[in-house]
Order: structure tokens, then sequence, then C-alpha cells
């Protein structure tokens, strides 16, 4: 550093404080960027609760209807309301294990 006060007295100190600057700004970027990944990811794991709520609240609610018919004795129409339902709640719960996982 010495030999850019020789050519230019001062030269060394300006550099120094325009790196440290660079560095600081670069940082602060950093920080923001993180932020907004977080802020992100926060956003789609609530997406995804949300997504699993409803699928097992509408999963209840046809196992729910499709009894009511079983007992009334439409087999065919329980069993029609029935499956899709266990799929579905199988399917939500079965997803929601394996993002639980991999987060």
């Amino acid at each position: 550093m010495k030999g850019y006060d020789d050519v230019l007295p001062g030269l060394a100190e300006t550099i120094t404080t325009q790196f440290i600057r660079e560095s600081e700004h670069r940082r602060s970027e950093e920080k923001l960027d993180s932020e907004a990944m977080r802020l992100e990811l926060k956003a789609a794991r609530s997406a995804f609760t949300r997504a699993q709520w409803f699928v097992l609240t509408l999963g209840v609610l046809t196992l729910t209807i499709a009894g009511i018919l079983a007992y009334k004795g439409a087999y065919g129409w329980a069993s029609g309301f029935g499956l899709p339902s266990l799929v579905a709640v199988a399917t939500a719960l079965l997803t929601s294990v394996r993002k639980g996982k991999g987060s």
C-alpha cells in the first residue's frame, strides 16, 4: 500500500476506504437476500399447511357423508364418496410426511 501513496498521496487510504464501503454494501445486500429467501420459504410452508388442512377437512366431511349414506343403506353412493376421500386423505398425509422429512 505504501507504493500507492508514493504515486499519489492518500491513495492507499482512499482504496482502503472504498474497499470497506464495498464490503459493507455487499454484506447488507446478502443479508437482504437471505431475509427475502427466508420469508419466501415461510410463505410456501404456510400455503402448504393451509392446503393440508383443506384436504383433511374435505376428507373428513366426505367420509362423514359416506358413513351416513352407508348407514341409510346406499352402499354404492357411500363407496363413491368414501373411497376417493380415503385416497385424498392418504395422499395428503403421505405428502406432508415426505415434506416434513425433506425440510
